[in-house]
């Protein structure tokens, strides 16, 4: 059920990307995209002590450093739904973060870039990560 409603979230929404090292496999994937807009699709995990209001005050920070920066970002959030005891419910520490953006390059990374990403990390870890052309 979970896979569905992912599938669902990921053709439904176009926004995508953050704050991942590009890899060499992002520009064969952009080769094969050419009709849509590459964009990343994750399901993170608040972590013991983290909090879903530390993971969307990373996420903000995250959009206002493109923003700041001059690269493109389009980027939500969604609860994760979930199935306990016959009912659906949301996620109390599972998040979808559905992104497009610019690739920066490495020498553009600097301290505000460190500290997003450091934030992300001190409230989440990604569990999975899946690369997918959304439509435009």
């Amino acid at each position: 059920m979970r896979s569905i409603i992912l599938s669902a979230a990921a053709a439904l929404v176009s926004v995508s990307g953050w704050a991942a090292q590009p890899r060499q496999s992002d520009a064969r994937a952009s080769a094969v995209c050419a009709q849509g807009e590459l964009s990343r699709i994750r399901v993170s995990k608040i972590k013991p002590g983290g909090t879903m209001a530390g993971f969307r005050e990373a996420v903000a920070a995250h959009t206002r450093w493109y923003q700041s920066h001059g690269y493109r970002i389009n980027q939500r959030i969604a609860p994760v739904i979930v199935s306990a005891n016959g009912k659906m419910q949301l996620s109390p520490d599972e998040v979808l973060t559905l992104a497009t953006s610019a690739d920066v390059p490495r020498d553009k990374h600097d301290a505000g870039w460190d500290a997003f990403v450091a934030k992300y990390r001190a409230n989440s870890t990604i569990e999975r990560e899946t690369i997918a052309c959304l439509p435009v």
